[in-house]
């Protein structure tokens, strides 16, 4: 009997990660305030202004909530496997998913201020998706007159 009690408990505190993971990322994805808070995800980067701010809390929300569901049926199935071990067993699978589960949640939550870094500039503006193609659009004249220069290659040549 004591031994259930404890795989109950144990599987329990495996569940909090998954589950807080679950419950924090709707609650940034839904409920984040608009203005920079004293909780949220805050950076530098997020912190710039109320636009990143805002990016960086739905960002980091979508991620906890997928971190959250594909950890926690895997913890349940592991845990239901550790009905079937001795306590210390239990023990060290309970230490391996909580490690496992913080080096993800670490992962995932890291990869929010490199996609903030992707869509704002130094200055926390938006980089806007059509500047980027009219400078690749620039980049490829700059090439095919290049390629006229040095090798004496027309644009129709080249098609």
């Amino acid at each position: 009997m004591e031994e259930k009690i404890l795989w109950i408990l144990l599987t329990i505190c495996n569940s909090l990660i998954p589950i807080t993971a679950l419950i924090g990322g709707f609650w940034f994805v839904k409920y984040a305030s608009k203005k920079r808070s004293v909780f949220g995800y805050r950076t530098k980067r997020s912190l710039q202004n109320d636009e990143t701010w805002r990016f960086a809390q739905s960002c980091c929300g979508m991620i906890w909530e997928m971190i959250g569901i594909s950890t926690l049926v895997p913890t349940w199935m592991l845990c239901a496997l550790g009905y079937f071990m001795t306590l210390k067993q239990q023990c060290i699978l309970s230490l391996v998913l909580v490690t496992v589960q913080m080096v993800i949640l670490f992962i995932g939550t890291s990869s929010v201020d490199r996609s903030i870094k992707q869509h704002f500039d130094e200055e926390g503006h938006r980089i806007i998706i059509d500047e980027i193609i009219e400078d690749e659009n620039e980049d490829e004249e700059e090439e095919v007159k290049m390629k006229e220069i040095l090798f004496g290659i027309s644009k129709e040549e080249q098609n």
